[in-house]
């Protein structure tokens, strides 16, 4: 991270992962039911949390510089946060219960986990952001493979319901 100024790209990217959460705060799943979580994966998400969001807002490099091939990777990056934001958007249009949270979106599972780390992790590559590539990271392990946890989870219930 060699440019330390405020970047308003990376608050734009940051508020568009925050505010759906907020919103799902008063709106989580009917059934949710999640047992605990693994430890060290919680570890990696909180910590690659807190690193993702300084990275984002005071990495300059992540602020438009005008055209050049990097910025494929920005056009990227905003193709899965508007995925992550149809996830949000079909799950709150849904019966909000955890088979809709989970609920695969074009092919890829745990969708809400996983778009915003790999839009994260294009805006690290637009940048040449290696400390938000490495925070999107743990994130990623973290967040990824707790939602993972809570999927198979749901997937063993419904074949025990299935069973009785």
């Amino acid at each position: 991270m060699g440019n330390f100024s405020f970047s308003s790209l990376g608050v734009l990217f940051l508020l568009l992962v925050l505010i759906p959460n907020a919103c799902w705060c008063f709106k989580k799943p009917k059934d949710d039911t999640a047992e605990r979580e693994n430890r060290w994966l919680q570890t990696c998400e909180q910590l690659g949390q807190v690193l993702t969001t300084i990275a984002l807002l005071i990495d300059g490099n992540l602020n438009w510089h005008g055209w050049s091939n990097r910025c494929w990777w920005l056009i990227l990056a905003s193709c899965f946060i508007f995925l992550y934001e149809w996830f949000w958007v079909r799950y709150f249009r849904s019966d909000r219960n955890l088979i809709d949270f989970y609920r695969p979106l074009v092919g890829v599972r745990v969708p809400g986990a996983t778009f915003p780390i790999l839009s994260f992790l294009c805006l690290a590559l637009y940048g040449r952001a290696l400390v938000l590539g490495f925070a999107t990271f743990l994130l990623g392990v973290g967040h990824i493979g707790i939602h993972l946890s809570h999927e198979q989870e749901l997937k063993t219930q419904l074949l025990n319901q299935v069973k009785d």
